[in-house]
């Protein structure tokens, strides 16, 4: 620590100035011992200069070097002098040395010290006022540091803004977490069927030391107080990695997110977070309406561009791909039918098990299924179901991007209607009409 820069000018100045007019013997050593005051002339000052370099005086186990490390007063004799030793403290810590030659007053009768004398009451007042400035100077480092921090976590909040990808957001959040609070973190995201799945980490991240998949309800009970506990630990399957502190987030109406921080961290990192966390969440939601937008967009773009207007079973295939893809769907199924036909009767929906036997039920979302319906007019609707069969399950922001496209998907299905198209494409209108879409692009009507 340099204690001369901590200090302010104005008391740097006046200690030198009353040590050369008031015929004080002072002198200011920072932690290792270096004299800081300018030489003086008097044999006093030259004399603690040559004594702070002494291991032991004679009879004691004392020294300059002692006094300051244990933080505790003392007093030496010196030649034909007795020094004071007074060690200085920044937030308990000595940091420095003030040394002065005090005048004893003895006792006669037992040679003792039995008054300072006003070398030491000087000394002593100029150590308190040393101390204070050091006190006064950390605080304003702090609110400097904290204004510092303050415009960078703002400036952060406002990058988070402008990602239009997941990935990135993810990985810039991870890393300002990581340098900021020297913590490990990676994040999970929660789907449909009660799972926290790893969806980030850090580069050069040791993956295979995560678990992959959390369950929904262990994490529920670590967040709330307990993951310190061996068995929800064991649970999670953190082994070997130490204790993690886990935090969820909310993102939109229906997103969740978890960020799991390894290593020690401040008491206070949670709430130290939450503003960092805060434009996470509205820039994840920022990113999940841009590519809401991009679905729409490349619907329509792809409605408006189709090369035969006549071709609807074309045009539909095409529709449905693109949204199966953008919901990360492996199969579709798009049925025209009347509002009174059942799953049995359109014999193509199938449901998982438990399902309801109607043929639509407007918005259900599973792990592996979601399913909206399309009121066309005229007794007819339309039904729209997309399925994973890889495994995988669905995520909340899958339903976020299936929302947006729901209102131009079921205009365009009712413009059909309206216009007759649907009359010109099917001879038959009592018959459901079932458009399937699979990831490997085949897809036909039935």
């Amino acid at each position: 620590m340099d204690l001369v820069s901590c200090l302010s000018p104005t008391l740097w100045d006046l200690l030198q100035r009353t040590r050369l007019r008031a015929d004080l013997a002072l002198e200011l050593f920072d932690e290792t011992l270096v004299p800081l005051l300018p030489t003086s002339d008097d044999p006093r000052c030259a004399a603690l200069r040559r004594a702070a370099s002494i291991r032991f005086f004679a009879g004691s186990e004392l020294s300059f070097r002692t006094v300051l490390q244990s933080g505790r007063e003392a007093r030496l004799s010196l030649e034909e002098w007795d020094v004071t030793l007074l060690p200085v403290r920044d937030s308990r810590q000595p940091v420095g040395l003030l040394a002065a030659v005090t005048q004893r007053v003895p006792d006669q009768s037992t040679a003792e010290w039995v008054s300072p004398g006003p070398g030491e009451a000087a000394a002593r007042a100029w150590r308190d006022a040393l101390e204070g400035d050091l006190v006064g100077a950390r605080r304003l480092r702090s609110q400097e540091q904290l204004t510092h921090r303050s415009r960078a976590l703002a400036s952060f909040v406002a990058d988070l803004q402008q990602f239009s990808d997941e990935g990135e957001l993810l990985n810039a959040l991870l890393q300002a977490i990581a340098v900021w609070h020297d913590v490990e973190p990676c994040a999970y995201s929660r789907d449909l069927a009660g799972h926290f799945t790893l969806r980030a980490t850090l580069p050069g991240t040791d993956v295979s030391a995560l678990p992959t998949s959390l369950e929904a309800g262990a994490v529920i009970e670590a967040t709330a107080g307990r993951a310190g506990e061996w068995p929800v630990l064991t649970q999670l399957g953190w082994r070997g990695k130490g204790t993690p502190l886990l935090i969820l987030v909310s993102s939109g109406s229906l997103e969740e997110w978890l960020f799991a921080l390894t290593g020690p961290h401040e008491s206070d990192i949670n709430e130290q977070l939450q503003p960092m966390l805060r434009g996470f969440s509205a820039g994840m939601e920022r990113v999940r309406e841009r590519e809401a937008r991009k679905l729409r967009q490349q619907l329509w773009d792809t409605m408006v561009a189709g090369k035969d207007p006549v071709d609807l079973r074309g045009l539909g295939r095409e529709l449905l791909g693109i949204i199966g893809r953008g919901v990360e769907a492996t199969h579709g199924l798009l049925t025209v039918a009347n509002e009174a036909e059942t799953a049995a009767t359109a014999g193509a929906l199938v449901r998982t098990e438990g399902e309801p036997a109607h043929l639509v039920r407007d918005g259900y979302f599973t792990a592996d299924t979601l399913g909206l319906s399309f009121p066309l007019g005229g007794g007819r609707i339309a039904s729209m179901e997309l399925r994973r069969t890889d495994r995988g399950a669905f995520r909340s922001s899958n339903v976020t991007a299936l929302l947006a496209v729901r209102p131009l998907l079921g205009a365009w299905l009712s413009a059909l209607r309206e216009t007759g198209e649907w009359d010109a494409s099917f001879a038959a209108q009592d018959q459901p009409r079932v458009l399937r879409f699979t990831d490997s692009s085949t897809s036909a009507w039935t």
